[in-house]
């Protein structure tokens, strides 16, 4: 039998000398998943746009302590598909539009507090910050009332002026209680 040289440049080519058995390829099969998107149904591109920039914005806050922003959107999406039971984003139905995004700002709370006290202690401050003037806001107190409910509160011996008197432990403090207070 005579040797066989061949050569050969390119993708996806087959090569055979002689054909004595089955031919295996090997490339990867990739699904893709073709949303068929139906307006009267579903949300518009622009609150799916919303979801998406909610989800990049958890992935950028958990990817700071170093992990892959790769698997984190994987584990995200998957989280949120989970949740609505749903295989895109943008099969969101109409009718729960509002309550992903009440659940994407919890998650968002949830996952992200965490890592901000962690790795970025300005980021967290501010964030607490904004949650307890909202919270405050939303019980129809001012910024006085607001700093001498958190002088009794936290049992402080000098009047607050501002929170960022307060160190990070007593900041958490006045979160609990202010976010429980109806």
């Amino acid at each position: 039998m005579s040797e066989i040289n061949q050569n050969i440049i390119g993708d996806n080519n087959l090569q055979v000398g002689t054909n004595n058995g089955q031919i295996i390829q090997t490339k990867q099969i990739k699904q893709v998943t073709e949303v068929l998107h139906d307006p009267n149904q579903h949300i518009t591109d622009a609150q799916a746009l919303e979801i998406r920039n909610k989800i990049t914005e958890l992935v950028d806050m958990l990817a700071s302590t170093g992990k892959n922003k790769g698997s984190l959107f994987k584990q995200e999406y998957n989280t949120f598909y989970k949740e609505f039971k749903i295989s895109s984003y943008k099969l969101l139905p109409k009718d729960k539009y509002e309550e992903a995004l009440i659940w994407l700002r919890k998650r968002n709370a949830y996952k992200g507090k965490k890592v901000l006290r962690q790795g970025n202690k300005e980021e967290w401050r501010k964030e607490q910050y904004t949650a307890i003037y909202f919270k405050a806001g939303n019980l129809g107190m001012s910024k006085e009332e607001l700093y001498l409910f958190a002088t009794e509160k936290l049992a402080l011996k000098k009047p607050l002026t501002s929170l960022k008197e307060l160190s990070d432990t007593r900041l958490e403090k006045l979160y609990k209680y202010i976010i429980v207070k109806e």
